[in-house]
């Protein structure tokens, strides 16, 4: 309910810009009186141009699809590598790729092992002497 109350404001507050605007005729002091800049107000303008008020809400900001996931077969040839061998996250990377033909990132690879906590090295000993 308070967001829909804040992005209520925040629609109001962008049609105040445009109506200010229409009266000073003048962008530069229009941005000024808000403390916005050209290229916001511009942003903005760009969008309400069909004159929509739902254009002037705020768009989500979350990805719309994500790249890949990892196949289940893959983060377990990484958790036994990590675990038996106590390998990081670039001979990790190497062994894939020389010997199953898969490449990953270094990167992707301290990802997924930081998913399944085991990114440290310390944390693997110490759960192996208890």
């Amino acid at each position: 309910m308070k967001s829909d109350q804040l992005q209520d404001k925040k629609v109001k507050l962008r049609l105040s810009w445009f109506k200010y605007f229409k009266k000073s005729k003048n962008i530069a002091k229009t941005c000024r009186y808000f403390g916005i800049s050209r290229q916001t107000y511009y942003k903005w303008l760009k969008r309400y141009r069909n004159y929509n008020t739902n254009s002037l809400m705020d768009r989500s900001k979350r990805p719309k699809n994500i790249k890949y996931k990892l196949n289940l077969k893959i983060t377990k040839k990484i958790k036994k590598l990590r675990l038996n061998n106590q390998l990081g996250p670039f001979k990790i990377s190497r062994y894939l790729k020389n010997n199953e033909q898969i490449e990953l990132s270094t990167a992707s690879i301290y990802k997924i092992l930081r998913k399944m906590k085991i990114s440290r090295l310390s944390s693997i000993k110490k759960s192996s002497k208890n």
